[in-house]
C-alpha cells in the first residue's frame, strides 16, 4: 500500500467523529489532510518513519488535541501509541498499545481478567481520569475501531446482516416458487370446481 492508501485507511478510524474528507488543497507530498465539511476540524496523517504514520486531530480552534501513531509494517495498520491532551490542556498523556487494548476490552465489555492494580489496566485507568469526557469517549471509540467492533450487539447485528445477504437469493427463489405454486393450486382448484 502506498502512503495515500494507508492515510485513507487510517482516516477511516476517525470518521465516527466527523465526516472527514480528503483535502487536495491542504495535502502535500509529506502529509495527507482530511477536513470536516466546515473545515474547522482537521485530521492530518503524516509519515513519521519508514513504517510509522501519525494521525493528528485538531479541535475547532486549530489546536492539536490527539496524536496517534500507527505501525504499518507487515501490511497491517496497528495503533501503537495514542497521545491526548489533558483536560486542563497543560500536559500530553501517552497511552501504549497494551493500554489501548485494555481500554478497548473494557469498553467492549469483555473484561480483562485483570484487576485495576495490574499493569496496563491500572495505568490506563489512571491516565483516562486526567482526560476530558469528550477526549476519553473519542479515545475509547478509536481504540474500538482499531482493535475490532466495539460491542457484542454490534457484532451480532453485523453477522445478522451478512447472513441475511447470503440468504436473500435463496429466500427470493422460495418466495417466487410459492407464488407460482399458489397460482397453480388456485388454477387447479378452480378447474376441479368447474367439473
Amino acid at each position: 500500500m502506498d502512503r495515500d492508501q494507508l492515510a485513507g485507511e487510517i482516516a477511516e478510524h476517525y470518521r465516527h467523529l466527523r465526516d472527514y474528507r480528503y483535502s487536495e488543497k491542504y495535502s502535500g507530498e509529506d502529509k495527507t489532510v482530511f477536513t470536516a465539511p466546515d473545515q474547522r476540524y482537521w485530521l492530518v496523517v503524516e509519515q513519521m518513519a519508514e513504517q510509522i504514520m501519525q494521525a493528528r486531530l485538531s479541535d475547532e480552534n486549530g489546536v492539536v488535541t490527539a496524536w496517534d501513531n500507527y505501525d504499518t509494517s507487515g501490511g497491517r495498520i496497528t495503533l501503537c501509541e495514542a497521545v491526548r491532551r489533558s483536560e486542563n490542556g497543560q500536559e500530553k498523556i501517552s497511552f501504549t498499545a497494551d493500554e489501548l487494548k485494555e481500554i478497548h476490552r473494557i469498553e467492549d465489555g469483555q473484561g480483562t481478567g485483570m484487576t485495576y492494580k495490574d499493569g496496563a489496566v491500572y495505568s490506563a485507568a489512571g491516565k483516562m481520569c486526567r482526560l476530558s469526557e469528550e477526549s476519553c469517549a473519542e479515545l475509547c471509540a478509536t481504540a474500538g475501531r482499531v482493535y475490532g467492533v466495539s460491542s457484542l450487539s454490534a457484532r451480532l447485528e453485523r453477522a445478522g446482516r451478512r447472513a441475511e445477504k447470503r440468504n436473500m437469493p435463496e429466500r427470493e427463489q422460495r418466495r417466487e416458487g410459492q407464488e407460482q405454486g399458489g397460482h397453480r393450486r388456485a388454477a387447479t382448484d378452480g378447474h376441479n370446481l368447474s367439473r
